[in-house]
């Protein structure tokens, strides 16, 4: 369900920035490499931990296509973690993009959301930098 979030004087439907989806095809393909490797010792009779590590790698490496990188509520920024339930939840009155960091403002509490531009779907980061107001310096 989407939720209104308030950036500034603008009010736009609920935000969820996805991770870059080159990381988790290379993690899966870098997976899938060693589980061949690994089946092909095998069959050449040798035992390899290639082929556990393979499953472990392409396992890693799903949740970066399925899970969402960090969400955008009306008054909260929440980032999770790429396993597991937890989360970090950053207040915000309004929100600032400068050089490529988000900070969350509450009153004079300015605080640095840990996100990376580059981690982030470029097209959701576009939409992110469009509605917080990119303040970057060319």
């Amino acid at each position: 369900m989407l939720r209104p979030v308030a950036f500034g004087f603008a009010t736009v439907a609920a935000m969820k920035i996805r991770y870059n989806p080159v990381l988790g095809v290379t993690m899966i393909v870098l997976g899938v490499v060693c589980e061949v490797l690994g089946l092909w010792l095998l069959a050449l009779g040798e035992t390899d931990p290639t082929l556990f590590v393979g499953v472990i790698v392409v396992l890693l490496g799903l949740p970066y296509l399925l899970r969402p990188y960090f969400l955008v509520h009306h008054t909260t920024v929440e980032v999770l973690t790429l396993l597991g339930p937890a989360r970090r939840r950053y207040e915000y009155e309004r929100l600032e993009l400068v050089d490529n960091k988000l900070f969350a403002i509450s009153g004079d509490h300015r605080v640095r959301v840990p996100v990376v531009k580059a981690m982030a779907r470029s097209s959701d980061w576009g939409r992110l930098a469009q509605l917080a107001g990119d303040q970057s310096r060319p």
